[in-house]
C-alpha cells in the first residue's frame, strides 16, 4: 500500500504540472491528452518495477510489467474518454 500511494501520487504531480504548463502553451491540447497519460504509465510502470526489484528481486519484478503497462493502456483510455465528455460538456 505504501509504494501504491507514492506512485498515484507522483502520477497526479506529474499530471498536475503537465497539465498547468500546458495551459499557456499553444499545443496545450497534445500535451494534456497525449503526454499526460503516456508519462504516467511510465511513472507507474517504472514506480512498481523499483517496488518489486527491492522487495522481491528482479526476476520477479520482470514478471509484473506487462500486467503494469496493461493497466497503464486502460488507464490511458479511460483518461481519453473521461477528458473527451468533460471537454464535450464545457462546449
Amino acid at each position: 500500500i505504501p509504494a501504491t500511494g507514492i506512485i498515484k501520487a507522483a502520477m497526479a504531480l506529474a499530471a498536475a504540472l503537465i497539465f498547468r504548463r500546458a495551459a499557456s502553451h499553444s499545443k496545450g491540447t497534445i500535451l494534456r491528452y497525449a503526454v499526460i497519460p503516456i508519462l504516467c504509465g511510465l511513472i507507474m510502470v517504472c514506480g512498481y518495477f523499483l517496488y518489486e526489484t527491492a522487495l522481491f528481486g528482479a526476476p520477479y519484478a520482470i514478471v509484473g510489467v506487462p500486467f503494469n503497462l496493461a493497466q497503464a493502456a486502460s488507464n490511458g483510455i479511460v483518461f481519453a474518454a473521461v477528458s473527451a465528455a468533460i471537454r464535450g460538456r464545457k462546449k
